[in-house]
């Protein structure tokens, strides 16, 4: 079967595959949201969010080979795409969330970050165009092309884009409501779809695509492939406390199937892992913010480990059934 139906039953991790570099204070932590464009045979361009001391993260790009184990070919040192002017919904932040060419352009979806006084922060979609191979980026519009409105009240963010015969589909995050824990405010957010007929605007959808199951409070990072028979969608879920440290609540992955787009059936259980991590392990107690590909005959996947990709992104590959 074509790589993009595979039904993948076990991932096997191969380890951790770029760390954030030395010596780059515009990067000194984090490669988080690993956004894979694959360019030719022997380059694969990752995008990913790396922050700087003050915690503001900016897209940078690394090369890898596709040919050699994903061998870390080049990291580009210059930010692909940097924090927004004040005052902008991108001010304090953008991170990698979907990328794919567009003619002689490459379209990158990011989310841009906003910091209040009420709640930590909020995060709206932006569109930002490339014309020298994804290298460097610009706005495509000075505002975001999804934000806050009658199906989001609160924030959007990190949506999955593809195309659908002429026109796009997205799955993002919506953020349901913020909440209060002992002094820390924190949010919930399940995921929601979306249509668009040029990639700019969006048609959201009333219903949600996926809801948030009992006991859980985040559904992040979303990232679909699809297939001749439909589309799987793999995301990043999380439970209420404690999320941010090792413990049952931190992030996990999951897959989701569907025949349109619009509706999805969550497998019972979140993904196998062949070795499962260990402790010490650099993804032991946290798995997120999946980038799934065809690769030779199966999958490819960049996710991020422990604390949200603060030392890097890894990589592993699909046992197809």
């Amino acid at each position: 079967m074509p790589a993009g139906d595979c039904r993948v039953d076990v991932w096997e991790r191969r380890g951790l595959l770029v760390a954030p570099p030395a010596g780059n204070p515009a990067w000194a932590t984090h490669a988080q949201a690993p956004t894979v464009l694959p360019l030719a045979a022997d380059c694969w361009r990752a995008y990913v969010g790396g922050r700087d001391g003050g915690n503001c993260s900016r897209v940078f790009c690394v090369d890898l080979d596709p040919r050699n184990d994903f061998r870390v070919l080049r990291v580009h040192a210059e930010a692909a795409l940097d924090c927004g002017e004040p005052g902008t919904f991108d001010v304090h932040g953008v991170a990698p969330a979907a990328v794919l060419p567009h003619g002689d352009q490459v379209w990158l979806y990011y989310s841009g970050i906003a910091q209040r006084r009420d709640v930590p922060y909020q995060i709206a979609v932006g569109l930002a165009v490339s014309e020298d191979g994804g290298i460097s980026f610009r706005r495509a519009c000075p505002g975001p092309v999804m934000g806050p409105g009658p199906h989001d009240p609160y924030f959007v963010s990190s949506p999955s884009v593809w195309r659908s015969g002429r026109h796009f589909r997205a799955v993002y995050s919506s953020a349901t409501q913020w909440r209060q824990h002992a002094s820390q405010w924190e949010c919930s957010y399940q995921l929601r779809g979306a249509a668009s007929e040029d990639g700019v605007h969006w048609q959201i959808d009333a219903d949600p695509a996926l809801e948030l199951a009992p006991g859980e409070a985040g559904m992040g990072r979303s990232c679909a492939l699809p297939g001749s028979d439909g589309l799987q969608l793999w995301f990043s879920h999380r439970g209420v406390e404690r999320f941010r440290a090792a413990g049952g609540d931190a992030y996990r992955l999951q897959r989701a199937l569907s025949a349109d787009g619009r509706r999805w059936q969550r497998d019972a259980s979140d993904l196998a892992w062949s070795p499962p991590p260990a402790p010490g392990d650099w993804d032991e107690w946290m798995q997120a913010y999946p980038c799934v590909l065809p690769w030779r005959d199966g999958l490819v996947m960049f996710y991020n480990g422990n604390d949200f990709g603060r030392g890097g992104f890894g990589w592993a590959v699909s046992r197809a059934s």
